[in-house]
Parts: structure tokens; sequence; C-alpha cells
């Protein structure tokens, strides 16, 4: 059974800005998956296997398909800064004279985020 690649759908005005992507990130080739397989298999991490089958069914437009794995990246990088930020206060508490004392005040900082 051949898979249909949502790349070759692509004009070759997309194909420049995919390309142009591609260049701007530094994101290079694998010698194992081709580029569009790694752009599908990114969009199926953020978003799961029914998005995959809509985007190999043509049902998600191109626009749409960079827009929303630009927003999965921004979700990841955005929960990378979050731990970050929780394992630096867990540090910090740690080498405190009052460490729970200093847990709390950062978790009470994030309770009045919710």
């Amino acid at each position: 059974m051949a898979v249909h690649k949502v790349i070759d759908d692509f004009t070759p005005e997309q194909l420049a800005k995919l390309k142009a992507i591609k260049a701007k990130s530094g994101a290079g080739a694998s010698a194992f998956y081709r580029d569009n397989e790694l752009l599908l298999a990114e969009f199926g991490k953020y978003y799961g296997w029914q998005a995959v089958c809509d985007v190999l069914a043509d049902r998600v437009a191109y626009e749409t398909f960079i827009a929303l794995l630009n927003a999965g990246r921004a979700m990841r990088l955005r929960e990378r800064i979050e731990s970050t930020q929780d394992m630096a206060a867990a540090i910090g508490a740690t080498f405190s004279k009052k460490p729970e004392q200093s847990l709390r005040k950062y978790l009470k900082g994030l309770e009045r985020g919710i």
C-alpha cells in the first residue's frame, strides 16, 4: 500500500516556504527519514495519530498544518521553560535556610495563576 505524502501536494511556493523554515531552523536530513516524514512525526507527537491520518487524507490545509506545527513547538518550549523554573525553585529551596518555607512560597505564587 502506497502512503500518500502531504508534502507531495505542496505548491512550489509552499515548498519554498517550507525550505526557508528548514534553513532557518538549521534542521538537517536524517539518514533514515526524509524531512517530510520528520515533520509529520513531530505533528503526530503534538496532536496524535488521528491528526496524522487527517493530514495524510488531505483534510488539513498546508497553512493549518504549519500553523499547528509551530503552535505545538511553542507549547513544548513553554513546558520546558516551566519545568526549568520548577527545577530552579526546588534546587534553590534546598540551599535556603528554610527549604520548606521557600518551596511553599513558590507554590503559592503558582496557585495565584490558577
